[in-house]
């Protein structure tokens, strides 16, 4: 049915009693019009017919309030009249009620029935469509009131999100070729991000696996360095010579600290020769100290991740050239 619907105008005329009055011509031109309203609109075309019908309905219904309005002033004893009036005000009211709630009841259906079938059109994993992207779609429709300008704007949007979804996927990729492809374990998640979110995670994921690899080198070598000093001391042992004093023994290079008690020689002793070796030893011991001692305060200031583990390096390569020159230097 494509044809605009009309009531024919209800006409009254009274005076103490009902003069003339077309009144049943009226109420079957009601009855007519209303078992001919579509309840279920279909297409744009359909809905926009509905529309103007539940306007026609509206005009009809303040129509028969105002003949009645006018007929009670003319007499009383129109009840029957009015009665007559009221039935057919009812009857209109509760037909452009059910007309409206059935507009906006088939046009949510059809719309959650497009938005269903624009998430089915997105190529990410499926569980995620409408948990990621069901308001997108949802916002992409606002304000739109055809099925065309709906199913227009859901095209763009999925146009829009399948896009993004690509050029995330090709991102991902070619990360997880470089790199540890464990670091992108939720990649089902991560490719419906924005691109610059995906851009700068990638990054960020790489970067922290990058110092935990470093710090794991460096606990590494830091443990063999305590391993080969203690089978320096176990080598010592076993020729059945003194153990070296604990104190002296490491220079603490990983944090630049001085001996807490250096060995300070005085003055007037500073031209004779030691009086023995484990003096001497243990003069020159007090100037290295006192020499490292100087780079812990430089070590404080600096701020570059790579330049502080250059120098846990340099500690450590350090410490234990200082261990091998205690266990083995005096052999040599």
């Amino acid at each position: 049915m494509s044809e605009q619907l009309e009531i024919i105008p209800l006409n009254v005329s009274a005076k103490g009693e009902v003069l003339s009055s077309n009144l049943a011509e009226f109420r079957a031109s009601v009855k007519t019009v209303l078992d001919s309203i579509k309840l279920t609109p279909e297409t744009d075309e359909e809905f926009g017919l509905a529309e103007q019908n539940v306007k026609m309905l509206k005009g009809a219904e303040d129509t028969v309030k105002a003949a009645r309005e006018k007929a009670l002033k003319d007499a009383q004893s129109l009840h029957e009249f009015f009665a007559a009036l009221d039935e057919s005000s009812e009857e209109i009211r509760q037909a452009r009620l059910t007309l409206e709630k059935k507009i906006a009841g088939e046009k949510e259906k059809i719309r959650n029935k497009l938005i269903d079938a624009a998430l089915a059109c997105l190529e990410c994993a499926p569980h995620l469509r409408k948990k990621v992207f069901g308001g997108t779609m949802a916002e992409a429709i606002k304000g739109k009131r055809t099925i065309k300008s709906i199913e227009a704007a859901l095209d763009a949007a999925v146009s829009g999100v399948n896009s993004t979804i690509t050029t995330n996927r090709g991102i991902i990729l070619e990360f997880m070729e470089a790199y540890d492809g464990n670091l992108v374990l939720d990649k089902d998640e991560l490719e419906t991000r924005s691109t610059i979110y995906v851009e700068s995670e990638l990054h960020r994921r790489q970067d922290a696996a990058n110092a935990a690899k470093e710090r794991a080198r460096l606990a590494e070598e830091a443990r063999k360095a305590r391993e080969e000093a203690e089978q320096a001391k176990t080598k010592l042992k076993e020729q059945g010579k003194p153990p070296v004093p604990p104190s002296p023994s490491v220079i603490n290079m990983t944090a630049f600290e001085p001996d807490p008690e250096p060995v300070r020689v005085p003055a007037s002793a500073a031209s004779p020769a030691p009086v023995s070796e484990s003096e001497e030893w243990s003069q020159f011991q007090a100037a290295v100290f006192g020499a490292f001692a100087k780079l812990k305060d430089a070590r404080g200031k600096l701020t570059h991740p790579a330049n502080k583990r250059r120098v846990a390096y340099f500690a450590q390569a350090v410490n234990k050239a200082w261990e091998t020159c205690i266990a083995e230097g005096g052999q040599q």
